[in-house]
């Protein structure tokens, strides 16, 4: 999106990206009203609709094939290792989700290790610091704190299609803003593109935006794999962002996050299906 934005695709008069430092104050902004859309893992628009439903998931950002992870202190190579230990997370964040999934495919459960909550920003001092033995994180994080040789002992790899980027768009904005976020989505796509035909280039900017080498952004791109056209065409036709999200809400609720389910109507993709059919009709 802010390559979108770099490179003109995206209108900053109609659509004005925020940062923020961590997902937390972002979901409770977003809950709150004080932003209109917001990029989310698919496990915390699912929480999200428990303190507000009236919004809807629209595009299919990406699939994390390894960009997130438990990073462990060098000592240990294992989760088993890490029993009784401290890990630091996000508890509002796609961490809790995560761990949950790494302790139930480890035959462990929350019981075994301690949890210490810590926004993404906290994160590496917290570990460099030896204040936690284990994060649960995501990329650049993963590349910088493995590159000084932290150990990676779960990703996202090993539990596929389970966690997906998705992006959220109030109800009442969807319907009154359309155009814009057409036009948002259609920016995205353009963007995709333009980092497929001008990789050294789109190489250099994401190294900048995300502060860390050039020769780190392939690793880190090879974790996640972007929600293209062809990715979101899948979606669609085959209502995978619906399975997706009633499979996340069984695994919340499995593990004492969630006491309700989703409800399949979260998913909203007629703007996309628009821009799909505007980009086929080209």
């Amino acid at each position: 999106l802010y390559l979108a934005r770099d490179i003109g695709y995206l209108n900053a008069a109609q659509l004005r990206l925020v940062d923020y430092n961590s997902s937390t104050p972002m979901q409770n902004d977003f809950a709150q009203g004080v932003i209109e859309a917001a990029t989310l893992t698919l496990d915390e628009a699912v929480r999200l609709a428990a303190r507000r439903s009236d919004f809807r998931i629209v595009l299919l950002l990406d699939e994390s094939r390894g960009a997130d992870a438990i990073i462990a202190q060098p000592a240990y190579s294992s989760l088993a290792m890490l029993k009784g230990r401290r890990i630091g997370l996000e508890t509002s964040g796609v961490g809790t989700f995560l761990l949950g999934r790494a302790l139930e495919k480890s035959g462990m459960g929350p019981g075994d290790i301690q949890t210490i909550s810590l926004r993404f920003d906290e994160q590496e001092r917290a570990f460099t610091q030896g204040e936690v033995e284990a994060i649960a994180s995501f990329e650049p994080l993963k590349s910088r704190l493995t590159a000084s040789g932290a150990r990676v002992i779960f990703d996202s790899s090993e539990i596929p299609g389970e966690i997906l980027d998705v992006l959220v768009v109030r109800e009442d904005v969807l319907l009154q803003r359309r155009k814009e976020i057409r036009d948002g989505i259609s920016a995205w796509f353009r963007a995709l593109a333009h980092m497929r035909k001008h990789e050294e280039q789109s190489r250099a900017r994401v190294a900048r935006r995300f502060g860390v080498p050039e020769k780190d952004v392939e690793a880190i791109w090879r974790g996640v794999q972007m929600g293209d056209e062809a990715m979101n065409r899948r979606a669609v036709d085959q209502h995978r962002l619906e399975s997706s999200l009633s499979a996340n809400a069984q695994i919340l609720h499995n593990s004492g996050i969630l006491e309700v389910s989703a409800n399949p109507a979260l998913v909203d993709l007629s703007v996309l299906q628009e821009v799909l059919a505007a980009e086929g009709a080209k």
